[in-house]
This record gives structure tokens, C-alpha cells and sequence, in this order.
């Protein structure tokens, strides 16, 4: 593990990366950095799970055009695309 670290870094910047740990704000970063990784963590996947049922949606239409788009004969129009819905808020 050290050789990642001493590939990665200079010692200058080792030495600032101690300075900063030691001090009180290094160690307030190191005491509440795991709580702000847990909660950014949890607002993704919130996130992600609104986003979810929209994708699956998309990707249906995008099938479906795909697939009507294979069906038609040559030189036929394609079908339009769905407008876009507004950005949720």
C-alpha cells in the first residue's frame, strides 16, 4: 500500500497531507467525512431510484422505435420521436 502512495505523491505533499491530519480541522475531516460519505451515498440511491422508472420507460420507446424502425420498408418515414417531457423539480 505504501508504494501507491509514494508512487502517487511527493513527500512535500506527503508532508502537507500529515500537517493536515494532525490539525483540528484535518481532524474533524477524518471524524465526519464517513457521515458525509454515508449520507451522499443515500441521496444518490434516491435519486437513482426516482430515476429509474423513466430510464425502463425510455428504453421501451427507444425499443420500440428501434423495432418499428426494422419493420417499415425501405425509404419509409421513420416514426417521430416523443417530445421531451419538462425537467422535475
Amino acid at each position: 500500500m505504501i508504494e501507491v502512495y509514494r508512487d502517487t505523491f511527493t513527500q512535500h505533499e506527503i508532508d502537507g497531507m500529515l500537517k493536515f491530519y494532525r490539525s483540528e480541522a484535518g481532524q474533524a475531516a477524518i471524524n465526519k467525512l464517513p457521515t458525509v460519505t454515508q449520507e451522499s451515498m443515500a441521496r444518490i440511491q434516491g435519486r437513482v431510484n426516482a430515476l429509474t422508472p423513466k430510464i425502463m420507460e425510455l428504453e421501451k420507446a427507444t425499443a420500440a422505435q428501434i423495432k418499428a424502425a426494422g419493420d417499415a420498408p425501405p425509404g419509409a418515414p421513420q416514426p417521430a420521436p416523443p417530445p421531451p417531457e419538462p425537467p422535475r423539480r
